[in-house]
């Protein structure tokens, strides 16, 4: 949508209201004219708003297990540790998506990515979760499919997929995961482990199940901070390659001539003009991850200073 005609319907509309609030009684044609012309502004505005409203992100978190009896019920002091478990999880995941979340303290926006019970699950037992949505002059009206909460449960299923798949496509999965968010979901799990039980989430189409005790325990052990490395570094050399929407470069370092693959932060909205210094050189800031035995994953932290150059 057109933000900036949005705001010029607001601005009409608002000066039509304070024409009508100062006309005198008697003049009833003017009144009548500013009345159709609000009436088609408020239709106008009325479009645009329906036009950029976005579905509530949605999850289905099932259980199973000792805790659970059938589809009948579920441990009340089970039920309530697990699910303040995800939702912290994802509540820690989608401040980390726009501002540093920190070790300890208050989780940043809580407030504004909180997830609510709206019902219970058929089959097993379990619950449907909902995001409370913004109230409309709170969305930035540009009209997008997926909220923060939304690219949390995304990422948080994506974690407990990786966790029980290898340290490789582990490794994958965190390059942009905070720290705050990662010790949430090892919390989770860890819950369901130390009371037998398990758990299916259903997000959109996608469905991912812990199976059994040993999905569990594997999850556990790669998810364990002695088994993921996060180190900063800097490197000095050349882009010869980056493809925008996969946002993924290819980087020669200087001194060995090595080529390594940088995945570019989805933070990094300018990251077209790398394609317009390939060749350059330049001194890069990274985030190094390495999950266990797997290979060491790259992502770049900030766009190079290219009018800044790295003496040759």
């Amino acid at each position: 949508m057109n933000t900036n005609y949005y705001n010029d319907l607001l601005s009409q509309r608002a000066t039509v209201r304070e024409q009508l609030g100062r006309l005198p009684s008697t003049a009833w044609m003017t009144k009548l004219s500013l009345e159709a012309r609000l009436s088609c502004l408020q239709e106008a505005i009325g479009e645009l708003e329906v036009s950029t409203a976005v579905e509530p992100a949605k999850v289905v978190v099932t259980f199973s297990g000792n805790p659970v009896e059938g589809s009948s019920g579920i441990w009340a002091d089970f039920a309530s540790k697990a699910m303040q478990s995800f939702t912290d999880a994802v509540s820690a995941l989608a401040a980390g998506l726009n501002t540093a979340v920190q070790a300890m303290g208050k989780i940043p926006n809580k407030d504004n990515n909180r997830l609510y019970i709206t019902g219970t699950a058929l089959g097993s037992f379990g619950f449907i979760l909902e995001e409370k949505m913004p109230k409309q002059n709170e969305l930035s009206l540009e009209k997008t499919s997926e909220t923060d909460v939304k690219k949390a449960l995304d990422q948080i299923t994506s974690v407990f997929q990786s966790a029980m798949t290898s340290d490789e496509v582990l490794s994958e999965t965190l390059n942009e995961i905070n720290d705050r968010a990662l010790e949430k979901v090892r919390a989770f799990i860890k819950i369901l482990n130390d009371s037998d039980a398990l758990c299916s989430i259903k997000l959109d189409d996608k469905k991912i199940t812990f199976r059994d005790k040993e999905d569990l325990i594997q999850s556990l052990d790669r998810l364990k901070p002695d088994n993921i490395l996060v180190n900063h570094q800097y490197f000095e050399g050349t882009f010869i390659g980056y493809l925008p929407i996969d946002r993924i470069g290819e980087f020669q370092k200087k001194e060995s001539n090595e080529i390594i693959k940088i995945k570019v932060s989805k933070d990094l909205a300018d990251s077209n003009i790398i394609n317009q210094h390939l060749n350059e050189l330049s001194k890069i800031s990274i985030t190094v991850t390495t999950v266990g035995k797997s290979k060491p994953k790259y992502t770049l932290e900030q766009i190079p200073d290219w009018n800044n150059q790295v003496s040759s």
